[in-house]
């Protein structure tokens, strides 16, 4: 019975990943555009092909001055929460250019 269950989830379900770690695009968000929302982990979770269109994600975000812990990603299948995520913000790495890059950037730019 166990491998019976057992190939049925295999064969039957799909891991799907659902949020990966790093640099969150969040749609209507002009609050944090000088600094990076991010997230720590990757979220993956097993669904029937019919249920992926079912997935919904919530930004819950305050407004705050500091770096740091600013909100919370919430997924939903359908009307259930499934996993919580922890938003985070930062500075933005600033891409430092050597001399020579900067000469090479400003030759193609004229």
């Amino acid at each position: 019975d166990h491998k019976n269950l057992f190939e049925y989830g295999f064969d039957t379900y799909t891991k799907y990943q659902i949020l990966t770690k790093g640099t969150v695009t969040i749609p209507d968000e002009n609050y944090y555009l000088d600094k990076e929302i991010y997230i720590e982990n990757n979220f993956e979770y097993s669904l029937l092909e019919t249920e992926k269109e079912n997935i919904m994600i919530k930004y819950l975000i305050e407004k705050k001055e500091s770096n740091g812990e600013i909100g919370k990603i919430e997924v939903y299948l359908i009307d259930k929460l499934i996993h919580t995520e922890k938003l985070f913000v930062r500075e933005k790495e600033v891409e430092k250019k050597t001399i020579i890059e900067k000469i090479k950037d400003w030759f193609k730019n004229l």
